[in-house]
C-alpha cells in the first residue's frame, strides 16, 4: 500500500529530491543510471525525486556511494544534522 506523502514529510521528501537532482547533474548522472544503480525503475526513481515517495535509508546510502559523495551531502542544507533515527526522513517499509 502507498502513503501519501503530506505537510512537512512532503517538504522534506521535496527537498530531499532536489538535492539528489543536484548531484545527478553535478556528476552528469541520468535518473536511468540512479534507477539501474539501485535496481529500481526509472519511474520509481521519478517519483523519488518529485517527492512523491520517501526514498529509503538503503537507497540514500547507495546513491551517495555511487556518486562518490558523503551522505549528509545529499541531504537538504537546513536539515543536514538531522539524524535519520530520530527524524521522519525515512519511512519503513511496509
Amino acid at each position: 500500500m502507498k502513503t501519501e506523502l503530506s505537510g512537512d514529510d512532503l517538504e522534506r521528501a521535496r527537498r530531499l529530491g532536489l538535492r539528489v537532482c543536484g548531484e545527478l547533474a553535478e556528476h552528469a548522472r541520468t535518473q536511468t543510471d540512479l534507477a539501474n544503480a539501485l535496481g529500481i525503475s526509472q519511474p520509481a526513481v521519478s517519483r523519488r525525486l518529485l517527492g512523491e515517495v520517501d526514498f529509503r535509508y538503503t537507497e540514500l546510502v547507495r546513491t551517495a556511494l555511487w556518486l562518490g559523495v558523503p551522505l549528509q551531502q545529499l541531504l537538504p542544507r537546513k536539515d543536514s544534522n538531522l539524524q535519520p533515527a530520530g527524524q521522519s526522513w525515512f519511512r519503513s517499509a511496509a
